[in-house]
């Protein structure tokens, strides 16, 4: 592993990108309201003050998003795994973007796989770890 923290080595697996949702959060009240259920009936995540919370996501949204890294990214050994059937983080909106702005940065040292599954890749785990393996193994 000391090979491996010697190069600036990133892996996403279903990203979801918070910038775009916060940004969607500042412009549509219904999915501000959305958001703010689902924070306040979220038993694995405890946020004291979800209002001021939404305010802070909002106002922060735009420096979030994956395109703002493009410039950085496009410099490291980045793996980006996608699920086509993803409804959490649905392709088009949390990782086509950055796909697109890494290509047009001729990223040199950029690996897109895409794997037909859901968010949780529950009937693909098996293949989901080959390919992050077969990719870890390339960064030797």
């Amino acid at each position: 592993m000391d090979l491996l923290r010697s190069r600036t080595t990133i892996a996403s697996v279903s990203g979801f990108d918070l910038g775009v949702a916060g940004e969607t959060i500042a412009a549509q009240p219904q999915a501000r309201q959305g958001w703010a259920n689902r924070l306040k009936s979220n038993a694995s995540l405890r946020i004291g003050d979800v209002d001021a919370f939404m305010v802070g996501w909002s106002a922060e949204a735009a420096t979030w998003k994956f395109t703002t890294l493009t410039d950085r990214l496009a410099k490291k050994n980045v793996l980006l795994v996608v699920a086509t059937r993803d409804v959490t983080a649905v392709p088009a909106v949390n990782h086509v973007p950055l796909v697109q702005a890494l290509k047009a940065a001729a990223a040199p040292n950029f690996t897109e796989v895409s794997i037909d599954s859901d968010h949780s890749y529950s009937d693909r785990r098996i293949a989901l770890s080959r390919a992050v393996l077969k990719w870890l193994e390339k960064q030797r």
